[in-house]
């Protein structure tokens, strides 16, 4: 695996301090960390996470939005999560369903 993910994710952290990178990148500090020190037994998808976040010259492809930062992409991520299908406004809902399909985010949320 290539290290231009690692580059990447240093740079972020030097421009905008870990405690950013780790919530647009929605990872715990202790798993950037390892990845930075090269202690992390499968950065994978931490890499793959990078790339698509920071990879397109710091802009976040999004179906509903178009083009947005990493922070604006963070920020309705975690108001998807935490408000899950409980809203009324249609814009929200389609904006929560695609948060939690995104490919950037995994993709891996389903709600019941």
């Amino acid at each position: 695996m290539t290290d231009t993910w690692l580059k990447i994710l240093r740079q972020n952290i030097k421009q905008k301090g870990p405690k950013q990178v780790c919530k647009e990148l929605d990872y715990s500090r202790a798993t950037i960390n390892r990845c930075i020190n090269n202690k992390y037994e499968k950065p994978g998808a931490v890499a793959a996470r990078v790339m698509a976040i920071y990879g397109n010259n710091g802009k976040v492809p999004c179906p509903v939005l178009g083009e947005i930062t990493p922070q604006k992409c963070a920020d309705h991520y975690g108001h998807a999560k935490a408000v899950g299908l409980k809203v009324g406004n249609p814009d929200t809902m389609r904006l929560h369903k695609a948060c939690m399909e995104c490919p950037v985010r995994g993709g891996t949320h389903v709600d019941s």
